[in-house]
């Protein structure tokens, strides 16, 4: 072994990003997030729902025991994705906030991914719009960003390792599963929502508290991360504030700007049939 490799971090005790050990982990991530994807596609596809069959095709209003226990199967999974997620959440919670590793600047549960590990669990168990629009939108258009720039440092020898991955893939799964599984699809409406709850939060909220306590939670403090992101491009503090909600507003219309264009070819599908 020669001084470089030595000096190397092994994969236990360090992460480093844009690397094979990145790759690695993105790809098992990926394979724990659709596997629960796949098996609730297949179970809800064999029911009798509406959506999942030919407009020339006759429905049954009376679905078969088949259809029935699929269903179950389906909802007992959704409900196991759900609760889950709400109980890794609460774990990581007493993790952080035990006296012996409490830290002022990382342990309260203000960053919108601890929010939104909250917000994705709550948002499959009960199915309630206003929980699955900040699960899509908060999901996919904020906390996807903590794959392609982590900020975790520490190996996969690491709790902190393990808690960083799980609770973003959690957040991430639980949007994609509402999205593919449960056909959730964001309307312009849902969209400004988002934003107007968003802006409540990180701004609103969030600057006067960082700035009174010197904290950075939603990045809207006058802290950085010790590794890069995104934040590294916006400019210093205050100033990055003026970039920060634009920037997240752009993100989350260009999320809802697929579904808006598939809903109006459907409507002048619908339109040309009728």
């Amino acid at each position: 072994m020669n001084l470089a490799q030595a000096a190397a971090p092994s994969w236990r005790e360090a992460f480093t990003p844009f690397g094979l050990f990145h790759l690695c982990v993105l790809v098992v991530g990926g394979v724990c997030m659709a596997t629960p994807i796949f098996l609730g596609v297949r179970w809800r596809t064999k029911t009798h729902d509406p959506l999942a069959h030919h407009h020339d095709e006759p429905t049954n209003a009376y679905p078969s025991a088949a259809a029935s226990c699929a269903s179950s199967r389906e909802s007992k999974l959704r409900a196991w994705v759900g609760w889950s997620t709400l109980i890794a959440q609460a774990l990581m919670l007493i993790y952080y906030i035990r006296p012996s590793r409490f830290v002022l600047s990382e342990s309260l549960p203000l960053h919108i991914c601890d929010l939104a590990g909250w917000v994705g669990g709550a948002a499959l168990v009960t199915q309630k719009h206003w929980l699955r629009t900040l699960c899509y939108y908060w999901g996919f258009g904020l906390c996807t960003q903590a794959f392609f720039t982590p900020i975790v440092t520490q190996g996969f020898g690491h709790i902190k390792f393990w808690l960083y991955w799980i609770n973003h893939m959690q957040i991430v799964g639980c949007a994609a599963y509402d999205l593919v599984v449960l056909r959730y699809r964001p309307m312009w409406r849902d969209c400004f929502y988002a934003a107007w709850q968003t802006f409540l939060y990180a701004i609103v909220l969030m600057v006067p508290f960082n700035w009174w306590l010197g904290t950075n939670y939603a990045y809207t403090g006058p802290s950085q991360p010790n590794t890069t992101t995104i934040l590294d491009a916006l400019g210093s503090w205050p100033r990055r504030l003026l970039l920060i909600m634009p920037l997240a507003a752009l993100v989350l219309v260009i999320i809802t700007l697929p579904w808006s264009l598939a809903g109006g070819l459907h409507a002048r599908r619908g339109s040309r049939d009728a």
